[in-house]
């Protein structure tokens, strides 16, 4: 079974600092599962490291060329000099993936627990998995969202594709003025 997931996921955010902290144009990145191949006709799942995107792990599928596998990723710049930290939020639906035509009605899942964030950049503090906390002075972090899709068993080979269901969304805590 040979299956592409392409998957187009958004980013929504509301920020009331919108002057401290900004995407950076043409930064987003969408994620991407591969092309892969079932194995058998039980399930599978594939599980992205944000981090290191070739350590990423499945089973019940075989890959050709693992390098087609992408986390979500965006950078944010932030413009103060000020102590800032965010709250991430996890996209409360998760995503389905649905499968493009003609083989219309198919569909794998991601759940909203299964996301995994890594953060890296220049003016990071620390970060966890529900926040951000950027350290004074001016510059970038890039965001990395990691998640696991399930396979169920006896699925069509087919391109699968989100339907535009967001994954993450952010917006500002608490700040330190200092």
């Amino acid at each position: 079974m040979r299956v592409l997931i392409l998957s187009l996921l958004t980013l929504f955010y509301c920020n009331s600092a919108l002057s401290q902290l900004r995407i950076v144009p043409g930064s987003i990145e969408e994620m991407n599962f591969g092309v892969f191949y079932l194995t058998g006709n039980g399930a599978g799942s594939i599980t992205i490291n944000p981090a290191s995107p070739m350590s990423s792990t499945y089973f019940g599928i075989e890959y050709p060329d693992i390098s087609t596998i992408r986390p979500f990723s965006f950078r944010l710049e932030k413009t103060e000099d000020k102590r800032l930290t965010i709250k991430i939020g996890k996209g409360g639906a998760g995503s389905t993936l649905q499968s493009k035509g003609p083989h219309w009605g198919h569909s794998l899942r991601t759940l909203p627990n299964s996301y995994v964030i890594w953060v890296e950049g220049d003016v990071l503090q620390s970060f966890t998995q529900d926040h951000i906390t950027f350290r004074e002075g001016r510059g970038t972090v890039t965001v990395k969202v990691g998640a696991t899709l399930t396979i169920p068993p006896n699925s069509k080979e087919v391109e699968y594709v989100a339907n535009s269901q967001y994954i993450l969304n952010y917006y500002t805590w608490w700040q330190v003025i200092q």
